[in-house]
């Protein structure tokens, strides 16, 4: 199989030359031969590859104008012609397209997408392929390299060796340097004119570039001053609202105890049994009156009962103490002392307790009852004094529990108090807080510092703990004063200088930009020829030795090479540097320096004495080229390699020969083969035989059986 990392996949060719219907041909092999008689359109294969390839010469696809390519028959036309190339890219595919309508319109497309020319040149020549190298070698052009001028076969090779991505590389540097020299040019013109105009500006512009600074240094000091004011004051905001709201909450739990206690206090407000007391104190009243006036009545009575009894005793008294002392004095001889005595102190008990008549009797019966209700009031007062007291001890008990309501009462409200003032403090101090804030707000504002972005800003800042805040007030101060003595500016000669000024600062930055991208674009021309050259030697003598050994292959003896040449502009023919820029224009058209880079062929053969490639014949010459063609490959290894019919003039000796390095080369380089040649058929993976009929070239595929051969 080819090579996995590039190949070529398939051709599809629908209406170009010969072509009319969509012709698909795969190429999954070493090497695939094309055959079929002559006129039936096989180099119309290699014309669609190459021109699908971005060739520009249409006598190279055989075509007056691109127009032609369309296919045009007796009885059918095609609209439009399009050929397809697919390519196998390190297990992807990779398609390149081209189409030209009957209008004359070409486009080309890569992977569906369409681009330029140049696009698809670029990428071609990234993988060694190209529409001036060795890719395609078209019929009869076997020796066209012994044709060509020393320059077009440095150009050729270039191609060949893959340095021409570099040369594009080169040729846009060299563009882009053009076209950076002139617009520097220019810029320096515009440069030079304006600098008159700036000088005169230039008090102005000092005056505003003086008051610029001042105005950034103050800006930075006020941003310094207030980023260092706010992260002291204000960069931790006091939790008030978390204080405040603890301090309600205690607030509201007093205020329910206080609550508690005022309904306690109201309940027991009046003693429940002051009535009962009162009732008591009124029955109380009306017993001891009672009682008084029944006092009263007694004492009338006793005294009256006394005075009578007096009254009546006495006499009585006197009449028995008549009798008794008579009886004495009567018996006196008769009785003894004690008797005496005893008479006697019967007497004085009767003097001291006279006898009660009946009606002292009755009397005192009455005033009997009277005490009796007397001792009954006095006993009913003492109950109620009993139950006064017991009254009176609860109702003791109560006041001393409802002072004690009042004292927790009292606490609570000390309480109370001092949460309120605790809360009086925090709004104080937040109401505080909040007029400083606003006042620093208010200064920041009035130094033109938005409060979002200062807000946002001031995250990234740290404090500064010696910053002198008095000190940098005082020279923000001095910074002001020092901006208003420059004063208000004129307005359009200030916004004349500041655009003056600041075109000026844009070409400054242009003369440096475009004197970089200068030195930067001389530097990589310079390393880009260095490249070019090193490489290009470098496969010159890689190719002069493969070249070497298949010129032995096929001449026996001799020695041939490739020798670059420095060839002085002047001894360029007018027609062939012509020639030259006019092919490679879109591609590489590098400007022909003092020096131009060729190449001589030298060949020595070795049984004739001919040192001049023009001196060979045509087969030799075809041979010589084979070998360079072949000396090539092997050194480049292309992806792959186009012959058509560019064994025709050989025998069938050389021909033998010429399979057996295709063979050998074809394990790294992908071939496909017009050919009639019956060696180099025999050597094919897969046959592709094309026919016309009806004017219409038809493909006849066979593809070899593996591990067979032909």
């Amino acid at each position: 199989m080819v090579s996995p990392n590039f190949s070529l996949k398939a051709l599809e060719i629908i209406g170009f030359k010969s072509f009319l219907k969509r012709t698909y041909l795969e190429f999954s092999k070493k090497i695939t031969a094309i055959i079929g008689p002559n006129g039936a359109g096989k180099s119309n294969v290699v014309n669609a590859i190459d021109w699908v390839m971005g060739q520009k010469e249409t006598k190279i696809i055989r075509s007056q104008n691109l127009s032609d390519l369309i296919f045009s028959g007796k009885e059918n036309n095609a609209g439009f012609a399009q050929v397809k190339l697919i390519f196998n890219d390190n297990e992807k595919e990779v398609e390149i397209k081209r189409k030209i309508k009957r209008d004359g319109v070409s486009e080309f497309f890569l992977n569906q997408k369409k681009v330029r020319q140049r696009d698809i040149v670029e990428f071609l020549a990234a993988k060694k392929i190209g529409t001036k190298g060795f890719s395609i070698l078209n019929q009869g052009e076997a020796d066209r390299i012994f044709y060509r001028s020393q320059e077009e076969r440095a150009i050729m090779l270039k191609e060949v060796l893959g340095l021409k991505p570099y040369f594009l590389k080169k040729e846009k540097a060299k563009r882009d340097l053009e076209k950076c020299q002139n617009n520097l040019k220019e810029v320096l013109i515009v440069f030079n004119q304006l600098l008159p105009r700036l000088r005169s500006l230039k008090w102005h512009l000092t005056r505003a570039k003086k008051k610029k600074e001042l105005e950034k240094k103050l800006k930075e000091n006020q941003w310094l001053y207030f980023s260092q004011r706010y992260l002291r004051s204000f960069s931790e905001i006091p939790n008030f609202e978390e204080k405040e709201e603890f301090l309600k909450k205690e607030f509201e739990k007093l205020k329910k105890e206080e609550e508690s206690l005022e309904l306690l206090i109201s309940r027991e407000k009046e003693f429940e049994k002051d009535k009962e007391i009162e009732l008591l104190e009124k029955e109380k009243r009306e017993i001891f009156s009672k009682k008084e006036k029944l006092l009263f009545e007694l004492g009338k009575k006793e005294a009256k009962i006394s005075f009578e009894k007096e009254e009546i005793n006495w006499k009585e008294l006197v009449v028995e103490l008549k009798e008794k002392i008579e009886e004495i004095l009567k018996n006196f001889s008769k009785l003894s002392l004690e008797e005496i005595k005893r008479v006697l102190n019967l007497i004085l008990e009767k003097i001291k307790n006279p006898q009660k008549t009946k009606i002292e009797e009755k009397k005192e019966e009455n005033t009997q009852e009277i005490k009796k209700e007397i001792e009954l009031l006095t006993s009913k007062i003492e109950e109620i004094n009993k139950k006064l007291n017991l009254l009176s001890e609860e109702k003791d008990r109560f006041q001393k529990n409802y002072q004690e309501f009042f004292k927790k009462k009292s606490l609570i409200q000390e309480k109370i108090y001092q949460v309120q003032r605790k809360l009086d403090r925090i709004n104080f101090e937040k109401e505080k807080f909040q007029i400083k804030r606003k006042s620093f707000f208010d200064d920041l504002k009035e130094s033109k510092i938005e409060k979002e972005f200062f807000l946002e800003k001031i995250k990234e800042e740290k404090l500064i703990p010696d910053i002198d805040l008095e000190k940098l007030s005082r020279l923000i101060i001095r910074l002001k004063g020092e901006i208003a003595s420059i004063g208000k500016l004129p307005d359009e000669v200030l916004k004349e200088a500041k655009e003056v000024e600041e075109r000026y600062q844009f070409l400054k930055e242009q003369i440096q930009d475009l004197t970089s991208a200068k030195k930067d674009l001389e530097k990589l021309i310079k390393e880009l020829e260095l490249k070019i050259q090193k490489e290009f030697y470098q496969g010159i003598s890689g190719i002069n030795k493969e070249f070497n050994r298949f010129f032995e292959v096929l001449f026996g003896k001799g020695k041939v090479a490739l020798k670059p040449t420095r060839i002085q502009k002047g001894e360029f023919l007018e027609n062939q540097k012509n020639e030259i820029l006019k092919t490679d224009k879109d591609e590489f058209s590098e400007e022909p320096s003092s020096l131009i880079l060729g190449i001589e062929i030298e060949i020595n053969l070795a049984k004739k004495n001919i040192k001049n490639i023009q001196l060979l014949s045509g087969g030799e010459k075809a041979l010589v080229s084979l070998a360079l063609l072949f000396g090539i490959i092997s050194y480049s290894k292309p992806p792959f390699v186009i012959l058509d019919e560019v064994d025709a003039s050989l025998d069938e000796k050389n021909s033998q020969k010429i399979s057996e390095i295709i063979k050998e080369l074809s394990k790294t380089t992908q071939f496909i083969i017009i050919t009639h040649n019956q060696s180099v058929i025999q050597i094919a993976d897969i046959w592709y035989g094309i026919l016309m009929k009806n004017g219409i070239s038809q493909i006849i595929s066979y593809k070899l059986p593996e591990n067979t051969s032909p």
